[in-house]
């Protein structure tokens, strides 16, 4: 008998960059993330649009006063992605975002992260430092193109 292959409604939701299955339950930081959206450009008709896999960064101090995670830069210590696009982080204010659990074994393909390879849509582009703080965080591994 061959084995049954189900597929749910999650699996189409999960973005590309995402190796976990949304299935699993330590994909998502518990109860959301806000984010500090300062530094970002709108988009010509004045959206501030982030794109899924954007990453996220805080310091310690930040991470121990729970502040809202803000583009990820080199002083910073704890890492995450957002799992979806978000298209206009104006009506986001306060809002709680879906955001990787950092340190539980999720695994992301680093080749479809925005910014890893070339600039995001949005206009950044990874350092080298975020990058390690990001394969501290998570398990990085190149997906097939």
């Amino acid at each position: 008998m061959a084995p049954k292959v189900e597929f749910t409604p999650l699996q189409g939701l999960a973005p590309e960059w995402l190796g976990t299955p949304l299935i699993h339950g330590k994909v998502t930081i518990p109860g959301g993330g806000t984010l500090d959206t300062t530094g970002l450009t709108p988009q010509s008709d004045g959206r501030l649009f982030i794109p899924s896999g954007t990453v996220w960064g805080r310091t310690d101090a930040d991470q121990i006063s729970a502040a809202p995670w803000k583009l990820a830069a080199d002083t910073h210590t704890f890492f995450t992605l957002n799992l979806h696009d978000i298209w206009d982080a104006r009506n986001n204010d306060n809002t709680l975002i879906d955001l990787l659990q950092p340190h539980a074994g999720n695994v992301v393909y680093w080749n479809y992260l925005p910014g890893w390879v070339a600039a995001s849509p949005i206009g950044i582009t990874l350092t080298a430092v975020v990058k390690a703080g990001l394969a501290k965080n998570f398990y990085l591994t190149k997906a097939r193109p």
